[in-house]
């Protein structure tokens, strides 16, 4: 009998977990044959929450955002402006302007990030990942804007006709990987 009731337990929870797992199929006006699973079981006990750890997959992630939002508390990486500037050489360049503030009590050493550039409904024109080290470090409470130049030949064709473009309303999802601190302590949020 318990193997039966932890059966019935265990198709209730399926249930609950996957609800969407068959959503994908068309449904029409179809009345189903019985078969021998679809008879009428009796009604399946409470679920009790279980004590167990959570799966490898749940603890993993908990960490990585337990860093982010570390990384959060300490850092504030806002992408202001953008342009482009023509060398003397015809060389072009996209300038892209951030305003980094050090939010934590450490002077900040180095950071590390991914910026991914889009437009409109988020499509993406291209990403970048933008290492920083501050010398001196930057100080607790303190903010600097700093520019960052990227050769335009570099971007794909369409990133560089939106870059150039200066009615294009382009703006960046910052992804933090890591900061470093004169302390010696990091935080890493990705590798």
């Amino acid at each position: 009998m318990k193997k039966y009731s932890w059966a019935i337990v265990y198709a209730f929870v399926a249930g609950l977990i996957f609800p969407n797992a068959f959503a994908a199929e068309k449904t029409e006006n179809k009345t189903p044959t019985k078969t021998q699973s679809q008879t009428k079981a009796p009604a399946p006990a409470p679920v009790k929450k279980s004590t167990k750890p959570q799966p490898k997959e749940s603890q993993k992630s908990a960490p990585q955002n337990e860093e982010l939002e570390q990384f959060n508390r300490n850092v504030s990486i806002q992408f202001i402006a953008r342009g482009v500037q023509t060398e003397e050489n015809n060389q072009s360049y996209v300038t892209l302007t951030y305003q980094i503030q050090n939010k934590g009590k450490n002077q900040i050493q180095s950071l590390g990030w991914v910026s991914s550039y889009v437009i409109g409904k988020q499509t993406p024109l291209y990403s970048k990942e933008l290492p920083l080290e501050f010398e001196p470090p930057l100080a607790s409470g303190k903010q600097m804007e700093i520019t960052i130049r990227l050769p335009l030949s570099e971007l794909p064709e369409t990133a560089q006709k939106q870059f150039l473009s200066k009615t294009a309303d382009i703006r960046a999802i910052n992804k933090p990987k890591q900061v470093s601190f004169s302390s010696g302590s990091k935080i890493v949020v990705t590798k």
